[in-house]
């Protein structure tokens, strides 16, 4: 028995020793991996934090933070006063902060600069794609550059094809074309010819109506007049359909206000332009269109997996 004992003792003695390595080396591990978050922090590559690079770190990761978090924070973690924060404080306060977290704090602080640097090398990409367009295009007028535009509307039907939007615009034409796309959905696309006369009328006639970005709404009196605020729709057109069903299209007394992200991510954002736009010149000021950050092209070059979709459509 007191052999058994003292064998099981040993194997204990052991078996801690082994888990106080494999923690002291986990321990070293996590530390590395602060310290490369400490170097990517280290914005101006001084070798110091400071505030403003303190700030940036833990509002970017930790939402909520103010200043007065941050001045609480850099004066615990500023340990000798000095007006910085060098590594091995910034170390020592992650890693006491983290713990066990360390690994998914430096996975998410890679991500995040991954996709920054992603991001950069989309918008030079773009930046050169505009520079030729605009080589290009330099010398076209308004109406050429629609018909450029149009050469890759590839939802658009062929001339002898597709639904035709008759001028003049009408509400039973917008009524009509929103019960094409209720009975077909994508399969019978607005002719190409339509297409462009409604895109040219449309930025025509919009910017006469409202020519400052602030704009006043008042729907006609009526028991039943309404302003509807529409954000989000991000291509789905059978959304707009249902939501237009449920509180009426619009008209005078009805006023919708699409409040941005029309485009990205659904394949019918071009549709919720045109049936947008037809209601317009049916009943001009009924409609109004709030840019939102998909409407960037910065965005709109974005692949549909990354939230975009809409420069592909």
């Amino acid at each position: 028995i007191t052999l058994g004992h003292r064998s099981v003792m040993d194997n204990e003695d052991e078996t801690s020793d082994e888990v106080g390595l494999a923690r002291a080396e986990r321990e070293g591990q996590e530390r590395q991996l602060l310290k490369k978050v400490f170097e990517v922090a280290d914005a101006d590559g001084s070798g110091d934090i400071n505030k403003e690079e303190l700030s940036s770190v833990l509002c970017k990761f930790c939402p909520g933070f103010d200043d007065s978090h941050v001045d609480a924070i850099f004066k615990a973690v500023d340990v000798n006063s000095d007006g910085t924060i060098d590594c091995d404080e910034f170390v020592d306060f992650l890693f006491q902060l983290g713990g066990k977290n360390v690994t998914a704090f430096h996975r998410k602080m890679k991500q995040e600069y991954q996709d920054e640097a992603d991001f950069v090398a989309k918008r030079t990409a773009r930046q050169r794609i505009e520079k030729d367009l605009k080589g290009r295009l330099k010398q076209r007028s308004r109406a050429s550059l629609i018909n450029f535009a149009m050469q890759f509307t590839e939802q658009s039907g062929e001339a002898g094809g597709g639904y035709k939007l008759s001028q003049p615009y009408s509400v039973e034409g917008a009524a009509g074309l929103m019960s094409n796309y209720v009975k077909n959905g994508l399969t019978n696309p607005l002719q190409k010819e339509s297409v462009r006369e409604l895109l040219q009328l449309f930025t025509e006639k919009y910017p006469e109506l409202f020519p400052k970005p602030v704009v006043y709404l008042e729907p006609s009196p009526g028991e039943d007049s309404k302003v509807v605020v529409l954000g989000d729709t991000h291509g789905s057109l059978s959304d707009v359909l249902c939501i237009f069903g449920r509180f009426g299209t619009p008209s005078p007394s009805c006023i919708y206000l699409f409040n941005g992200d029309i485009a990205d991510r659904g394949d019918a954002a071009v549709e919720i332009f045109l049936l947008a736009f037809a209601f317009f010149l049916a009943n001009p000021g009924c409609i109004v269109i709030n840019r939102g950050n998909h409407e960037n092209e910065g965005m709109n070059m974005l692949s549909a997996l990354s939230g975009g979709g809409f420069f592909d459509e």
